[in-house]
């Protein structure tokens, strides 16, 4: 298994959980698990890519426990969990579903 955000990003992709990086000269990188059809899962900004992708990969575990991904890389992160959720109050970051829609379909084996 590798922690290259590259690889991370491509095996999100592959496990059909959408993402988004985008970039603002103010704020960093805007990290964003979901999209407007299935509903947005987390987001937050981050100084750093590698902070950006780790947090998408984080979440996707979180959200998707089901999923390829999840399978793939939650051992990596799982002792992290408790201390995630801490860390995510502290900050403020927003870590629950923003957006809630109707499922399309299984994509990602979104948990409950």
């Amino acid at each position: 298994m590798t922690n290259d955000p590259i690889s991370i990003l491509r095996d999100l992709y592959t496990s059909e959980i959408n993402w988004r990086i985008a970039t603002s000269w103010e704020t960093g990188f805007r990290a964003t698990l979901g999209d407007g059809s299935d509903g947005i899962f987390a987001q937050s900004d981050f100084r750093t890519m590698e902070e950006a992708v780790d947090f998408l990969a984080k979440h996707a575990i979180r959200f998707f426990p089901n999923s390829t991904f999840a399978n793939k890389h939650s051992a990596r992160y799982y002792s992290q969990e408790q201390e995630l959720i801490v860390e995510e109050e502290a900050a403020g970051v927003t870590a629950s579903p923003l957006i809630q829609l109707e499922p399309a379909g299984d994509k990602g084996q979104r948990a409950g």
